[in-house]
């Protein structure tokens, strides 16, 4: 019967692997609904099941002591749950990765700067740095690995527990500038937008929810010289398990429930349109915006240029049943052409055009705040 820290590892895995589940099962239904899913979702999903991994591997050491204080317990009694434990080290480095990296992501489609960009990539590229490092370790600690919770393997070779703890601060470190660089970039990304500012708090805290996954790491700092306590050693490190947990689970939610903005608008309803300008008098553009630069009799180009939307006969979404049967009577009519010549019934459409002038910044800025709608 589980006990003592064994009991709340356990339930905290529960906790947190359920909701990632139930988060991002809505993240991926709402997004393929609308034909949106993208690199960020499926990295996600790879974090999820390497999560779930990692969740199986701290519940199975805990089954075996993890948790449970064993002072004067024999190497031999502890081997399982050591051997779980290191299986989940592995796992727990590996998930890291593709949650930043789809944090990361998301906010890359919302950014055009190059400092921005250049900002997320790296932070990509030094999570997976750290990780490799961390499994390298993790891997060489012991030769042959096995040797790291079976001592009865003659000839085998273990480095210092030094490297472990090292590692872990590595790691540590890399998690916290991730989060909270992925937390206060979107404040940035989102200044020049021409959004309501209540529109911009929210979406910024939103998208920066995942700061509270660093709050976990930091917390897991002070239990990593836990790996030094040979006399109870499977009790000290599952705190270490623990805020790893609570550290996954709030990155994989908060990188889904920044997207369940759609859910919400549907299940509470909105009446505000997140695609609108400060003063709120600019509808969403419709699909097929054309730039027609304003060109001086030089015939070089000036920084006005003209924006013209409009609905093709592809855009449906403002005919109604009515106006398609009324459409379809009309079609069946014969219709008298040039020089008295019969023709088939038909229609005439037509287009309804809408002229805006505006600036170069004006118009990105627009397509900026698209983008955020349709990730939110």
């Amino acid at each position: 019967m589980l006990k003592q820290m064994a009991l709340t590892l356990v339930v905290v895995n529960g906790i947190f692997l359920s909701l990632a589940c139930i988060t991002l099962g809505l993240r991926v239904w709402i997004r393929s609904s609308r034909g949106a899913l993208g690199t960020d979702d499926w990295l996600l999903l790879v974090g999820l099941l390497l999560f779930v991994v990692t969740v199986a591997m701290s519940t199975m050491s805990a089954h075996h002591g993890l948790g449970v204080h064993n002072y004067g317990a024999s190497a031999t009694e502890m081997q399982d749950g050591v051997m779980y434990f290191a299986l989940w080290q592995l796992f727990y480095v590996t998930s890291t990765v593709p949650v930043k990296a789809s944090i990361c992501i998301s906010l890359l489609r919302i950014t055009t700067k190059k400092l921005f960009r250049r900002i997320l990539w790296a932070l990509i590229v030094l999570s997976c740095i750290s990780t490799f490092m961390a499994c390298v370790v993790v891997w060489s600690t012991c030769r042959p690995m096995a040797a790291t919770w079976d001592k009865s393997i003659k000839g085998a070779k273990c480095s210092s527990l030094e490297m472990i703890i090292a590692l872990s601060y590595l790691v540590s470190g890399v998690n916290v500038v991730t989060d909270w660089t992925c937390a206060v970039m979107p404040a940035f990304i989102l200044w020049d937008i021409q959004m309501r500012t209540k529109l911009k708090i929210s979406v910024c805290f939103i998208l920066g929810m995942g700061a509270a996954a660093s709050t976990a790491t930091l917390i897991r700092l002070k239990a990593i010289p836990s790996y030094r306590n040979a006399n109870d050693y499977l009790y000290g490190i599952a705190e270490i398990a623990i805020w790893s947990t609570v550290e996954i689970g709030l990155g994989i939610i908060a990188g889904s429930v920044a997207t369940l903005k759609p859910l919400f608008n549907k299940v509470f309803g909105s009446s505000t349109d997140p695609n609108s300008y400060a003063d709120g008098h600019t509808p969403r553009p419709y699909p097929g915006s054309y730039r027609l630069r304003d060109v001086s009799k030089s015939g070089s180009k000036s920084g006005i240029e003209t924006i013209v939307t409009g609905r093709g006969e592809n855009d449906r979404s403002d005919i109604s049943d009515e106006d398609t049967a009324s459409q379809r009577r009309i079609l069946g009519r014969t219709m008298i052409g040039p020089g008295g010549k019969q023709n088939g019934g038909g229609i005439i459409v037509t287009r309804d055009i809408s002229v805006q002038e505006g600036s170069s910044a004006e118009f990105k800025s627009t397509n900026k705040a698209r983008r955020v709608a349709d990730m939110t």
